[in-house]
C-alpha cells in the first residue's frame, strides 16, 4: 500500500478511472483510521495513572521477594505495566514537558527503592541461612511460654529482644539484638524463608 500509485496496479497494469477513485477513496479511509486509532490509544494512555502504575509494580516487586504467585507470572505482569508506563512517558514527552520530567523522576525513585528492595531481601536471605546453620535443641516444655505466630511448620518465638524460630520442635535462631527484621516486629516473612530452606 503506501506510496504506490493508484493509476496502476501492482504489475504496471492501468487502472480504469472507477477503480482509481475507489483505491484513492481506500487509502484516504486507512489513514483516516490510522489517525482516529492514535488518537484512541492516547486517550486511553492519558487516562491511566502513572503514580498507580508505579504503585502496582512496586507491590509486584515485594511479590516476587516473597512468591505467592509463579515468578514467570510476576515476571510478565511487571514487564506489561513497565510497557504500559513507557507508552505514557513518550506521550507525554511529546504534549507535556513538564509531566515528562515528573514522570522522569518518579522512575528514577522507583528504581532506587526497588534496588534497596532487593538488597534488602537479599539480607535477609543471608541471614536466615546463616542462622539455618546454627540449630539448637528446645524442649517442648519451654515452647508453651512464649507468644507465638504459626505459619505451616514453621513458628515464631519471641521474648523480649530475643529471637526465636521453630520448626518441628528445632530452634533456627536464638539471636540477641537487632537482625536485619525488626526485632519488635514478628512477620510470617522469615518463617516462610526457614520453610523453604528446610525443605528437604
Amino acid at each position: 500500500m503506501g506510496r504506490r500509485s493508484t493509476s496502476s496496479t501492482k504489475s504496471g497494469k492501468f487502472m480504469n478511472p472507477t477503480d482509481q477513485a475507489r483505491k484513492e477513496a481506500r487509502k484516504r479511509e486507512l489513514k483516516k483510521n490510522k489517525k482516529q486509532r492514535m488518537m484512541v490509544r492516547a486517550a486511553v494512555l492519558k487516562m491511566k495513572d502513572p503514580r498507580q502504575i508505579i504503585r502496582d509494580m512496586e507491590k509486584l516487586d515485594e511479590m516476587v521477594q516473597m512468591p505467592q504467585l509463579n515468578e514467570k507470572v510476576l515476571r510478565d505482569k511487571r514487564k506489561k505495566l513497565r510497557e504500559t508506563f513507557e507508552r505514557i512517558v513518550r506521550l507525554y514527552e511529546r504534549e507535556n514537558p513538564e509531566t515528562y520530567k515528573e514522570l522522569r523522576k518518579l522512575e528514577i525513585e522507583y528504581e532506587t527503592k526497588r534496588g534497596q528492595l532487593s538488597l534488602y531481601f537479599d539480607s535477609v536471605k543471608v541471614w536466615m541461612w546463616s542462622t539455618v546453620q546454627t540449630q539448637v535443641r528446645l524442649s517442648p516444655f519451654s515452647l508453651t511460654f512464649f507468644p507465638v505466630l504459626q505459619c505451616g511448620k514453621a513458628v515464631h518465638l519471641q521474648l523480649g529482644t530475643q529471637y526465636l524460630i521453630v520448626v518441628n520442635g528445632d530452634v533456627l535462631t536464638a539471636l540477641s539484638g537487632q537482625p536485619f527484621l525488626p526485632v519488635d516486629h514478628v512477620t510470617v516473612l522469615q518463617a516462610e524463608w526457614v520453610l523453604r530452606l528446610c525443605r528437604p
